[in-house]
């Protein structure tokens, strides 16, 4: 077995110590940023229908995105809030009485969420009134998500977690 190289060891320790962006830092007239870079991770789980199993689905989400390396509360919330509106829409709107979920989130910082609802209807974007108590859910998920769509019963979603 071979030890560590301190230059390795230097660099895992910072990478576990700075934060996830420092801000920009001029030199000379010139600036330069650093990120840490973002790694792969994945998370997948089947639930039943309680409305309950969208705050567990929730805090699966921080929990992938932050092992990514995602720790910009705005992009995590955002996130969150994606997962949060299909797995509803799911629940509420799905004809079973199970939802799959899966979460992915690659190097580069793109997240695809995907949740199966297991029946023929697709979600739809309403215009909600303004004493209506639901019906924006989808109006979100189409302004936040790079992109959406429905493929045979599961529901998706992209978006870029990465920093700018």
């Amino acid at each position: 077995m071979h030890p560590t190289p301190p230059a390795q060891r230097v660099t895992a320790l910072l990478f576990r110590r700075l934060p996830a962006r420092l801000d920009t830092i001029p030199a000379d007239g010139e600036t330069a940023t650093w990120r840490r870079p973002m790694r792969s991770a994945h998370a997948e789980m089947s639930f039943d229908t309680d409305p309950r199993r969208v705050e567990a689905a929730r805090r699966v989400t921080a929990a992938v995105v932050g092992r990514a390396g995602v720790r910009d509360r705005d992009v995590v919330g955002t996130v969150q809030l994606l997962v949060s509106e299909i797995v509803t829409n799911a629940i509420v709107h799905g004809n079973t009485n199970s939802v799959s979920f899966q979460l992915t989130c690659d190097a580069a910082g793109d997240v695809l969420i995907e949740v199966d609802d297991h029946s023929s209807g697709g979600p739809e974007v309403r215009e909600a009134g303004p004493d209506d108590e639901g019906g924006r859910g989808m109006q979100l998920v189409s302004f936040f998500a790079r992109d959406w769509g429905r493929k045979g019963s599961c529901t998706w979603c992209t978006f870029t977690a990465r920093s700018s």
